[in-house]
């Protein structure tokens, strides 16, 4: 079985992240058994700490509160709310109560895919041939 974890915002209240930091503004998918994470760069603009993640309906994640991680950036979500579809990988401008079911993102489908190919040239190479895979973040999304 295949689990994900999403993550979103963050800060460390260093000056650089004051000027912005993209990697407290982007989405990041935690991938298990693998244990392989992913970046999701069509995030939002809009860096948060103090906030907190619910999965509400299906599909959707919604950030409630905290507060902008830049000083002297408008807030930019209504009511300080953002609506985020797990399976689309995009932020949207509402909740939508009849979205399909969650569906794994093709991002991670296609890492577990290529995954399962080279455990099998993995398995055919053997011996010396065998080569060890490195974890590593996953290149943004266009």
């Amino acid at each position: 079985m295949i689990w994900v974890s999403f993550l979103f915002g963050g800060a460390t209240r260093t000056e650089q992240d004051k000027l912005f930091n993209p990697d407290f503004a982007d989405v990041f998918i935690l991938s298990l058994p693998a244990f392989h994470w992913f970046r999701v760069s069509n995030s939002t603009t809009q860096m948060r700490s103090g906030h907190y993640c619910q999965v509400i309906g299906s599909r959707q994640m919604l950030v409630i509160g905290g507060a902008s991680s830049q000083d002297g950036v408008p807030e930019t979500w209504t009511n300080g709310l953002g609506i985020y579809d797990m399976t689309a990988l995009k932020w949207a401008s509402g909740y939508n109560a009849n979205a399909e079911s969650y569906v794994r993102p093709e991002l991670v489908k296609q890492y577990y895919t290529l995954k399962c190919v080279l455990t099998k040239q993995h398995l055919q190479l053997g011996g010396a041939d065998t080569v060890k895979l490195q974890p590593k973040i996953s290149p943004q999304l266009e």
